[in-house]
Formats: structure tokens, sequence, C-alpha cells
């Protein structure tokens, strides 16, 4: 298996398990797509969005660009596939880095979800208090 062991997404790119494929990137539907059209686009190389971009900051120089690992890869393949597969619709575009932030897998991956009037999906954002608000009677 190329990539991390135990990784679902290393072990579905090693079974070459997608219908996209790039150089640095494949994408397919999740197990359990939220929107007709749900789509994930993932790395070929294991990148922790929360761990990887902190071992290059050493590196890092005024002026140069900064993504967690893997971004740069991943979104203008994304952008390229709307644009010739001509999709002009409304969509969300999630990376979540952290399990307090629902990653559920930990290497990078961009949700692409298309968006419809009335499709009935609630994102998990609600508002809470910040912390001043919170003490305040």
């Amino acid at each position: 298996m190329i990539g991390r062991a135990g990784c679902p997404f290393c072990e579905r790119i090693s079974r070459e398990d997608y219908d996209l494929s790039w150089l640095n990137a494949v994408s397919f539907e999740p197990l359990n797509p939220v929107t007709p059209g749900h789509r994930l686009f993932v790395t070929r190389t294991h990148h922790s969005p929360l761990s990887d971009p902190f071992e290059r900051i050493r590196d890092w120089k005024p002026g140069q660009e900064m993504y967690p690992a893997g971004v740069k890869d991943v979104l203008p393949l994304l952008t390229n596939w709307r644009h010739v597969n001509r999709i002009t619709e409304p969509y969300n575009l999630i990376l979540n880095a952290g399990a307090e932030a629902s990653q559920t897998i930990e290497h990078l991956h961009l949700h692409y979800i298309p968006r419809r009037e009335g499709d009935g999906l609630m994102l998990p954002w609600t508002s809470a208090p910040t912390p001043e608000e919170a003490t305040r009677d």
C-alpha cells in the first residue's frame, strides 16, 4: 500500500477506488453524501491538515503564500473540474482540520457540496457567545 497504514483514503487510493484522477489528487463520492453531487477531492500524498503546515514554517520567507500542505494540489483541480464540466451551481467548499472541526479522517481533503434551494442541509455552524458575552449577566 502507498501512503499511511490504516488511513482509509490512502487505502482507497492504493486500490484505485476513485472515479476522477490527476497527478496529485483523486476525487470520489463520499460514503454518505450530504447532497446530490457531494464529492471529496483528496491528495494522493498523505498530509495532515493540522501538523504538516507547521513542519514547513521554518522555511517560510516573507511574500510566500502559506497553505496547509496539499491544498495547492487540490484546489486548482477542483476549480478546473468545475470549469471543464460547466458547473455553475452554488456550492460549499469545506476543509475540516481536527476532530473539533468535524474532521473524521486525518488526510487532507476538500468537500465539494453542491447546494440547491430547499436542499435541507443545515451546516453545523451555530452562533456561540464569545467568552466576554458568556460571563455577562
